[in-house]
């Protein structure tokens, strides 16, 4: 990951049937110097991305390496399909990436809907979820902010605090 063209907009986790390709395949065309990287196991065709070069699949990998996965987004994705399987889930990948300190643009979802707006940006469809994206490029400054509002909004999850 570390030579791709920044900035790297990412998605953690398995990317099956409910995950919005199209979104993806949206935000890839409208922003071509972007990296959009998507690290899970592949349950799906992807053939609808194929052509775009900045859209990167990197497989599964073991948890362990996560972290550094992680450490590598700029933005992190939870770009499920609208509908009732987005309405009932609790995706684990949101408190990842929180926990990693990024900001995340994600879906309308009850469970992300708990988060403050400073770090999940809640997206009604494709534009804005581009928006959102941009929102968070465009404020580096904010970058040491959104690690410490997206820390102490997962800190209550942690093993040791249950």
């Amino acid at each position: 990951m570390a030579s791709l063209p920044r900035p790297v907009i990412g998605f953690l986790g398995s990317i099956q049937y409910w995950i919005d390709l199209d979104l993806i395949a949206y935000l890839a065309r409208a922003r071509p110097a972007y990296s959009f990287v998507l690290v899970g196991p592949l349950a799906v065709s992807k053939n609808r991305l194929a052509r775009r070069k900045n859209v990167h699949f990197l497989g599964d990998k073991p948890y362990p390496q996560v972290p550094a996965y992680l450490k590598g987004f700029d933005v992190a994705l939870s770009p499920y399909k609208p509908g009732p399987l987005a309405q009932a889930s609790n995706p684990l990948k949101l408190y990842e990436y929180l926990a990693a300190g990024l900001p995340v643009v994600s879906t309308k979802m009850p469970e992300a809907e708990k988060f403050p707006r400073e770090i999940v940006y809640i997206a009604d469809d494709y534009a804005s979820f581009l928006r959102g994206i941009e929102h968070f490029l465009s404020q580096p400054q904010l970058r040491d902010e959104v690690r410490r509002l997206a820390y102490k909004a997962v800190k209550s999850y942690d093993w040791e605090e249950l």
